[in-house]
């Protein structure tokens, strides 16, 4: 089949979730035989701009960078992005077999998809984020208001009306079917999925004498990264953190950990290469994600892969991923006396922590490997095709 995906932004650009795993989706998906096609921004200089890259046509859509409007930065992106990515699609889309919309691109589309089956992967719900980090009602600002009112009125759109609808979690599909409660027919919990490393060698050094904890997010409060310094505080002083990731909170998390004394025992390294990560996993302990709310991380799933135990926060799709005390610890939200016991439980019993990473390798390998996910998510295209020729 010809596959269209709608992915805003690609992994070489932009190190997010989303923009990885339909990266590898699409890599699967053209080892099973199919042709893939990535509609994504480009440059509203260069305009519209058509190539080939690792197998795959990329199509970049010239539109107006939103981002950098004043006061509507958070919904000004995306508008403007899925205006240019709705244009597109009203005139090409007939040309593919299925469009498989990603996250909150190609939300317009839905509804106008005519006899092309429409595809939506719903990876998050801003309400609920929004909500699960507290930024709601007086805690809020217009800005995100505003996004959260367009943002959510095109989640429904993409729901009510796209032929079938993908969740990556049984949790989200529950504040889904809130927001639309006539979905589930058309609805399937298909995860992210992981490669699992055929190695997971620690070439650094043994596990047992590693000391460092490393965190992989994006630098904003909704990843708890603010309770992360106040455990640090608290943990024993020769465990280190490495903090992986940019974001809009840099600034202030620098200054909180200058303000503890913690320059020494912190480390903020900015966004890293696939490989770089990798190689900062293989060197860590463990992994940390204190997110105040999270679908499916995908960082969870590569530190697992990578033999490597994980204390994250017991909230939205995390408790699909963490076993309590087996692949990892659970704790609460917000709770950094908490997250601190956790973590020093974990530096003072080493053996057992690489047994955790171990039961978690296995864990990824049965649930969430590439080639099972790429098997739900075809059998998905399949039948939405079926359906289509059908009613031809």
């Amino acid at each position: 089949m010809n596959l269209l995906y709608v992915c805003k932004s690609l992994p070489h650009r932009f190190q997010g979730g989303i923009q990885s795993h339909v990266w590898k989706l699409s890599e699967w998906m053209i080892r099973r035989g199919h042709n893939i096609t990535i509609l994504t921004a480009g440059s509203l200089r260069r305009g519209e701009r058509r190539y080939e890259l690792e197998g795959r046509q990329v199509v970049e859509l010239p539109y107006l960078p939103g981002r950098k409007l004043p006061f509507v930065s958070l919904w000004g992106e995306e508008w403007a992005f899925n205006r240019a990515a709705d244009k597109w699609l009203l005139r090409y889309a007939a040309d593919f077999d299925i469009v498989h919309a990603q996250g909150r691109s190609g939300f317009l589309f839905a509804g106008k998809q005519g006899e092309t089956p429409l595809i939506t992967t719903i990876h998050g719900l801003v309400s609920v984020e929004n909500a699960q980090s507290g930024r709601t009602g007086a805690a809020s600002n217009w800005a995100t208001r505003q996004h959260e009112i367009w943002a959510t009125m095109f989640e429904k759109n993409a729901m009510h009306n796209s032929n079938h609808i993908i969740a990556v979690s049984e949790p989200l599909l529950e504040h889904m079917k809130n927001l639309v409660p006539t979905i589930e027919n058309k609805t399937a919990i298909i995860p992210n999925g992981i490669d699992i490393p055929q190695n997971t060698e620690n070439t650094e050094g043994s596990v047992e004498d590693a000391k460092q904890l490393l965190f992989v997010g994006r630098l904003d409060p909704i990843k708890g990264i603010f309770p992360l310094i106040e455990a640090m505080k608290r943990v024993n002083s020769d465990v280190h953190l490495v903090m992986v990731g940019e974001g809009p909170s840099r600034g202030e998390l620098e200054k909180r950990i200058a303000e503890n004394g913690l320059q020494h025992r912190v480390a903020l390294v900015g966004a890293q290469s696939a490989a770089q990560v990798q190689g900062w996993m293989s060197a860590s302990l463990a992994l940390v994600l204190p997110s105040f709310y999270e679908s499916l991380p995908m960082v969870i799933m590569e530190a697992n892969s990578c033999g490597k135990p994980v204390i994250a926060s017991d909230t939205g799709g995390i408790p699909t991923l963490v076993q309590h005390g087996k692949n990892g610890w659970l704790v609460p939200v917000n709770q950094p006396s908490i997250l601190a016991r956790a973590i020093d439980e974990l530096f003072d019993n080493p053996k057992r922590a690489r047994l955790m990473g171990e039961t978690g390798r296995q864990i990824m390998h049965d649930n969430f490997s590439w080639a099972h996910v790429a098997h739900l998510t075809d059998e998905i295209y399949q039948t939405a095709r079926s359906q289509q020729l059908a009613f031809q």
